[in-house]
């Protein structure tokens, strides 16, 4: 036969409850709290074994009790404990369940950052390497018209000096001279090609250096987000199974 405890049976839906129990068939047993209406509830039970006033003491885990009709001390003592045990057990996965449910929310919660933190990051990376790039290539635009240049006053002044001589002698003079002059110029644009391009690209590799460590930071701190996030819903989480 099924045990039922119904505690404030003195109660009017209590007392109805205790009724349907009963008629069903189950082993009903009773407490009130106000001593007072034990007459009441044994005549309205008078023929079923309701214990009356029951006084609990000890601990959860190991309760005592008494009662005013002394009967079935030791059912009713393993029914409690039995009753006590199920509401602590509700309440742990009751508690455990709105833990999980928080420790999913506050993981949720850091990815979402830690998804924009590296979204950011990435797009300021490329976005100073673009610049960069932009940079390079005005500068090399730039190294080209020097280089041009240079080479063209060479040749404009081997011109010149060709045609500032009179003499056959001295045309020839001119043009040595002329040559000399563009080789020279040739051999001077090209050392400052070398050079202003070798800056230009460092330049634009500092920057891509620059950008990776932007990069990096992001992810380094999106981690670090991450993980403090689980941690701390491990510990929820931990907290709620120890309750």
């Amino acid at each position: 036969m099924k045990k039922v405890l119904v505690t404030g049976v003195s109660g009017f839906i209590a007392q109805h409850c205790a009724a349907q129990l009963l008629h069903k068939g189950y082993a009903v047993k009773g407490s009130v709290r106000r001593t007072n209406k034990q007459d009441e509830i044994i005549s309205e039970f008078k023929n079923s074994n309701i214990p009356i006033s029951i006084k609990i003491g000890g601990t959860v885990l190991s309760p005592s009790f008494a009662t005013s009709l002394n009967l079935q001390k030791v059912d009713l003592k393993e029914t409690m404990i039995s009753v006590v045990k199920e509401k602590i057990e509700d309440f742990k996965n009751t508690a455990l369940i709105e833990a999980q449910k928080k420790a999913d929310q506050i993981i949720k919660e850091a990815e979402r950052k830690a998804k924009t933190i590296r979204e950011q990051s990435i797009k300021f990376a490329l976005k100073i390497e673009e610049q960069a790039k932009k940079q390079n290539k005005i500068a090399k635009a730039e190294i080209n018209k020097q280089v041009t240049k240079i080479k063209n006053d060479a040749i404009n002044q081997a011109k010149l000096l060709e045609a500032q001589a009179k003499s056959s002698i001295l045309k020839l003079a001119a043009k040595k001279t002329g040559e000399k002059l563009k080789i020279k110029a040739d051999e001077k644009a090209e050392k400052l090609r070398v050079s202003l391009i070798k800056k230009a690209d460092q330049a634009e590799k500092e920057t891509q250096l620059k950008a990776n460590k932007i990069r990096k930071e992001g992810d380094d701190k999106a981690d670090l987000i991450e993980i403090k996030s689980k941690e701390k819903a491990k510990k929820l989480i931990e907290a709620a199974k120890n309750k």
